[in-house]
């Protein structure tokens, strides 16, 4: 049984390169390179788990990151689960450990271009990363309708009720000041705006819509 490449190598050799570049080590990065094995395409079966290890992943990140780390947490990610396991001779002896060092080594020893350098395989990944897009909106969706839960309908609804009935002395500033007051301090409060705003909008069109009924009534 042919033995498999493992990522430590590749990471130590990409070490060894920026600390002290030698002829030997290149030539032990280029075996690997002629060495590799891709696949052109991943079963669904095999997404699927990749894509369940991107969000247990994501979902381990310390609260209160930034949205840059957790975009870049989110492409180390996709990069270990997603894109290495195309390479079919790798052992990832390092699981979990993935992070931006080791990708900036995949990127430059050129690991990265070697497999997204074959078309198939490229369109199969592009497969994959839409996967990831649509299980990540779909979990803010699962957000919002949690959050949202959270509070009375009938207080909700009052307060569109009250926004309404005001909507023409109100300015979109004295609108935002409002938003800022009541919302102060709660982290999901654009969540809970973007909601509010779009009920006001709807009840605000309905209410439009009954009133032009009764006038056709009336007439």
């Amino acid at each position: 049984m042919e033995e498999k490449i493992k990522l430590s190598e590749i990471v130590y050799l990409g070490l060894q390169l920026r600390q002290e570049p030698s002829e030997e080590t290149l030539k032990r990065v280029s075996e690997i390179m002629n060495a590799l094995q891709i696949a052109s395409y991943k079963k669904m079966s095999d997404k699927y788990v990749a894509l369940i290890d991107v969000i247990t992943m994501m979902a381990s990140d310390e609260e209160g990151l930034s949205l840059a780390n957790l975009t870049v947490d989110l492409e180390c990610a996709k990069i270990e689960y997603g894109l290495l396991p195309y390479i079919l001779n790798l052992e990832d002896d390092i699981k979990g450990q993935v992070d931006v060092v080791v990708c900036d080594i995949l990127y430059e020893l050129g690991f990265i271009d070697a497999i997204l350098g074959h078309a198939e395989t490229a369109r199969d990944y592009a497969r994959f990363e839409h996967m990831v897009d649509n299980a990540l909106n779909f979990s803010n969706i699962d957000k919002i309708l949690t959050f949202s839960s959270n509070f009375e309908p009938e207080n909700i609804q009052k307060f569109v009720d009250t926004v309404a009935d005001l909507k023409d002395q109100l300015t979109g500033e004295k609108l935002k000041q409002m938003a800022e007051i009541s919302l102060a301090g709660s982290p999901d409060w654009e969540v809970f705006q973007k909601t509010v705003a779009e009920q006001i909008v709807e009840n605000i069109l309905s209410k439009k819509l009954n009133d032009l009924k009764n006038k056709e009534n009336k007439s």
